[in-house]
C-alpha cells in the first residue's frame, strides 16, 4: 500500500567539471569497474580513455576488464595515461583451476564426472572458461542431469562426452571457418597482387597446427611467419615478398575484419603486437578444433591456400 520513492541528484554530464566533480565525491575508497570494453566502439573506448587521465588526477580508480592481449591497449589509445596505469593480465585457466570448477559443479549436481572426461575436456578447451563450461554443461544435459539429483550418480560414458564435444566444435567450426575464409580473401583483387594477408592466415594456421599449441599460444614470431610464407611463394613458383609488406600487412590485419557490415565493434582473430613482433591468437576455438581434431583445421588452410592459386 506504501510507495517508495527515491529521489536522485542529477548531473549535468555536459559540463566536465561537474561530472568529475560528481563521481569524486562518490569514489572515496572505490573502484569503479567497466566490464567488456572490449565490445564498445574504438571511437568510445578513445574517448573514455581520454577521460582517465583526470580520472587519475582526482583520485578516481577505474578497473577495465577487456579481452585484449597486448598491454599497451589503453595506452595506444590514450598516450597521457603512459605509467599512469598498469596492465594486469589475468592469463589463461589451469588445469587445477579448471579441476576446481569441476568439483564444485559436481558437489552442486550431486555427482561424479569420470576423469578420462574431464581430460578431454580439459585438453580441448584451450584453458578458456568459457568453452570448458559449454563442454560440461552440453554432457551433463546429454546425461540427463538437468539440476541437483536425488540420488548420486556417476557420469562415465565416453560416447556422451565425445558427442557432447562434437556440438561444441561443430557450433564453433562454421564461423572459424567463415572468417578465417573471409579474412583471407580480398574486397577487391588487384592485378598483379600477391595475397599477402591470404599468405599470411595461410602461414599462421600452418604453424599453428605444427607446432606445440602452449609455445604458439604466447605468440607466434613475425619471423617464422615470414618464413612460412616464402615456403608458400617457393611451392607456388611466385617471387618472395619483401619483409617489410609483410610487417605492414601483419599491423593491420586486426583492422581486416570481414564483416564491418554490422557497424559494431568486434574482436579480431588476430592481433599483431609491434614491441615483441609476435602475432597473437584472440580466438580461443582456433586450439580448441586443433585438439579434438585438427584436420578440420588442416581442411581450411587447403581451402585458403587453393583461394591463392585461384587467383594467382
Amino acid at each position: 500500500s506504501e510507495t517508495i520513492k527515491t529521489k536522485y541528484s542529477t548531473v549535468n554530464i555536459d559540463s566536465t567539471e561537474e561530472f568529475l566533480s560528481a563521481i569524486e565525491r562518490g569514489s572515496n575508497g572505490k573502484f569503479f569497474v567497466f566490464d567488456n570494453f572490449h565490445y564498445l566502439s574504438p571511437k568510445v573506448q578513445q574517448e573514455f580513455s581520454s577521460l582517465l587521465k583526470e580520472f587519475n588526477y582526482r583520485g578516481i580508480h577505474v578497473v577495465i576488464v577487456g579481452v585484449w592481449k597486448e598491454s599497451s591497449r589503453i595506452t595506444a589509445l590514450a598516450p597521457d595515461l603512459v605509467n599512469r596505469c598498469a596492465h594486469i593480465d589475468i592469463g589463461a585457466w589451469s588445469n587445477d583451476e579448471l579441476q576446481q570448477v569441476v568439483t564444485l559443479g559436481e558437489e552442486a549436481l550431486n555427482i561424479k564426472i569420470s576423469e578420462d572426461i574431464t581430460s578431454l575436456f580439459k585438453r580441448c578447451c584451450a584453458n578458456n572458461i568459457g568453452i570448458f563450461k559449454d563442454f560440461l554443461q552440453k554432457f551433463c544435459q546429454n546425461s540427463g542431469v538437468l539440476g541437483t539429483q536425488e540420488d548420486y550418480k556417476i557420469l562415465d560414458d565416453m560416447r556422451i562426452a565425445t558427442n557432447a564435444a562434437e556440438i561444441v566444435v561443430r557450433e564453433a567450426y562454421s564461423p572459424l571457418h567463415d572468417r578465417l575464409k573471409n579474412l583471407s580473401t580480398p574486397q577487391r583483387v588487384r592485378k598483379d597482387s600477391k595475397q599477402v594477408r591470404q599468405k599470411i592466415v595461410a602461414s599462421i594456421l600452418q604453424l599453428i597446427i605444427q607446432k606445440d599449441t602452449h609455445s604458439t599460444q604466447s605468440g607466434l614470431w613475425a619471423n617464422d611467419i615470414q618464413s612460412q610464407i616464402n615456403k608458400i611463394c617457393i611451392a607456388q613458383h611466385e617471387d618472395l615478398i619483401q619483409p617489410s609488406n609483410i610487417i605492414q600487412e601483419l599491423g593491420n590485419l586486426h583492422l581486416r575484419e570481414e564483416n564491418r557490415q554490422t557497424v559494431q565493434n568486434f574482436i579480431p582473430l588476430f592481433y599483431y603486437d609491434k614491441t615483441n613482433r609476435k602475432v597473437l591468437v584472440i580466438e580461443p576455438t582456433i586450439y580448441m578444433i586443433k585438439e579434438y581434431r585438427c584436420t578440420l583445421l588442416q581442411d581450411i588452410l587447403d581451402e585458403i591456400l587453393s583461394l591463392n592459386e585461384a587467383t594467382t
